[in-house]
């Protein structure tokens, strides 16, 4: 049995590693914000990005399968 999934992550890394982490955690979560800030002054300094994910939660339907059919939107028409 696999372990349940944190409801929220929040993680931080490099800018340059940026999208690594958004591939690593998509199958399962949506980017909720994301950040960047300066660590350090001077030639040592460097960026960092903030990410915070949230777990995706599938949309109940009647099928069960977490997918639902869009219904088309009426016309609207001017008077």
């Amino acid at each position: 049995m696999a372990a349940p999934k944190a409801p929220h992550i929040v993680e931080t890394c490099l800018v340059k590693e940026v999208e690594a982490m958004l591939e690593r955690f998509a199958p399962d979560y949506d980017l909720q914000a994301m950040s960047s800030h300066q660590v350090g002054s001077g030639f040592g300094a460097f960026v960092e990005a903030l990410l915070v994910f949230k777990l995706r939660e599938p949309v109940a339907n009647g099928n069960g399968n977490g997918h639902h059919r869009r219904r088309p939107m009426p016309a609207m028409h001017a008077k």
